[in-house]
């Protein structure tokens, strides 16, 4: 597989959009099949993102895609017990999201994982959840109030940032709409785990 560029930015709308149809680990490399679920065309050689691990297109159909990363990449992420019928989030490199104009820029790959622990509903907006996570505090440098952050993928504004007995706490808020094609909605189990991206820059790309 080959190495990205350095400035291989994502676009942090990320979607699950990929469906796992077969996938295959050699000695240092793990080998997806996927059903394309959502509307961003991937091509051949596109680097993308799936929750938040960056991959390389190597085959493509009219409704799959094959896709390839290295096994040190998925080290210490989710990725590692993901496999057939396991939905992903799928996200593209800034240069190829043609529907957005701004853009909250992550990093090509997850530093580590965090912790979900429960949600509850916004007195003053019924239809937002508020999120709670916990960290490992080394990945308080990457967790700061009010700054953006990659959760498989997903570009969100990390809030109420703590730090206690060893822990990072934070919260996202995330609207009904985003929760329909997101990994982070209405069902989710105390103790999911989910990858962290480190943020980019904030893009503009008017």
């Amino acid at each position: 597989m080959p190495k990205p560029s350095l400035f291989c930015f994502f676009s942090g709308y990320s979607h699950q959009d990929a469906e796992i149809l077969s996938r295959e680990d050699n000695e240092e490399t793990i080998t997806l099949k996927c059903l394309n679920l959502g509307e961003n065309q991937v091509n051949i050689n596109n680097y993308i993102q799936l929750d938040g691990i960056i991959f390389l297109i190597t085959n493509t159909d009219d409704t799959t895609f094959t896709a390839v990363t290295t096994l040190d990449l998925i080290e210490n992420t989710t990725m590692k017990n993901k496999n057939r019928g396991d939905l992903l989030m799928l996200g593209i490199e800034i240069e190829k999201d043609l529907n957005h104009s701004e853009f909250w820029s992550l990093h090509p790959s997850a530093s580590g994982q965090v912790t979900y622990c429960s949600q509850n509903t916004q007195p003053s907006h019924r239809h937002t959840l508020e999120f709670h996570f916990t960290a490992e505090e080394r990945l308080g440098s990457t967790i700061k109030d009010n700054v953006h952050i990659g959760l498989n993928g997903a570009s969100l504004t990390a809030r109420n940032v703590r730090i206690d007995n060893g822990l990072v706490y934070f919260s996202i808020f995330v609207g009904r709409d985003a929760r329909e094609h997101s990994s982070l909605n209405d069902s989710l189990e105390a103790g999911t785990r989910f990858n962290l991206n480190s943020p980019g820059e904030v893009l503009n790309s008017m």
